[in-house]
């Protein structure tokens, strides 16, 4: 969640180049990386090796620390693989998977999609034909 507030902050500020803010984002943008890293080594670790190799998790986090240390150590030329950092906001979605009734919100949410749907299309033809009278008179 924390790297989630960064992110927004960063893209809010627009930190100028060669400034302070621009140095703390990059400190917090290392600190992340090596917390990250180190999580993913302990998952590793602690796992057997086909155990962690078959987790689409463990793929996805391999990739995104994987492109964060690769352009941070500037080994290669960052063009697309900045981009792939900011997918590390996308970890929240692992806490569906181990929350029970966070997961229950979501189907329902999901489930309601068709009828929500159906009444915001109700909602923009009424919106339209009042549209219409209004120019009208």
């Amino acid at each position: 969640f924390a790297i989630f507030v960064v992110m927004a902050a960063e893209a809010e500020m627009k930190p100028k180049a060669g400034t302070r803010e621009e140095w703390a984002f990059w400190v917090m943008e290392i600190v992340f990386t090596v917390f990250f890293a180190i999580e993913l080594t302990v998952n590793a670790f602690s796992t057997l090796f086909w155990e962690f190799a078959m987790s689409g998790w463990n793929w996805f986090d391999t990739l995104v620390i994987g492109s964060a240390i690769l352009t941070q150590t500037n080994t290669i030329e960052a063009s697309g693989l900045v981009h792939l950092r900011l997918l590390r906001a996308f970890r929240v979605l692992r806490f569906f998977n181990r929350l029970p009734s966070l997961r229950k919100i979501i189907v329902a949410l999901y489930a309601s999609l068709p009828a929500m749907s159906n009444a915001m299309g109700l909602t923009f033809m009424v919106l339209a034909m009042y549209s219409v009278m209004g120019v009208s008179l």
